[in-house]
């Protein structure tokens, strides 16, 4: 009686293991945006009728959760999608031996002022206005047309659309 218990709970995860997609099995594994490239992230693997969640800069680090028909299911700053395979690397960039700042100025239709927000979206608390022409240093891409950035020392978000370099 205990050796059919074990035949069975033996013959069960063989067949359970050759039903699955060999991509279930995958580990997930690091990768990163090649330099000089910007990503699109979309929701489906198509380029057709299908808008960006969001763009990943060079050297941006994402988790492949699997690959086929050159595209890759990646998950970045909480956000799981899809991009093209030939614009990851496995390989880490390298340090940047420049100091160089990506520093960007508020440049507003109306001169009002920018919102500068705790968070990526409208929906995000303002942290307060910032002034047409102040200087801002831009920290990374947030995605959906928001900066991550540093005004006054403190770090927030600001649309992109309105700052200038």
């Amino acid at each position: 009686m205990k050796k059919t218990r074990i035949t069975a709970l033996v013959l069960a995860l063989v067949l359970a293991f050759t039903t699955l997609p060999l991509s279930a099995l995958a580990a997930s594994y690091t990768a990163y945006v090649k330099s000089g490239s910007t990503l699109n992230l979309r929701t489906v693997p198509t380029k057709k009728n299908n808008t960006p969640i969001a763009q990943l800069k060079g050297g941006t680090k994402v988790t492949v959760k699997s690959t086929a028909n050159g595209w890759s299911k990646i998950t970045w700053n909480h956000k799981t999608g899809y991009v093209m395979s030939s614009f990851l690397t496995k390989t880490a960039p390298t340090a940047k031996t420049s100091t160089s700042k990506d520093v960007r100025y508020v440049s507003t239709v109306q001169k009002r002022g920018l919102n500068f927000r705790t968070g990526p979206s409208d929906s995000y608390s303002i942290i307060r206005v910032v002034h047409d022409g102040a200087k801002v240093t831009v920290l990374g891409n947030a995605g959906g047309g928001w900066l991550k950035v540093s005004y006054g020392g403190k770090t927030g978000y600001m649309y992109a659309k309105y700052l200038k370099k």
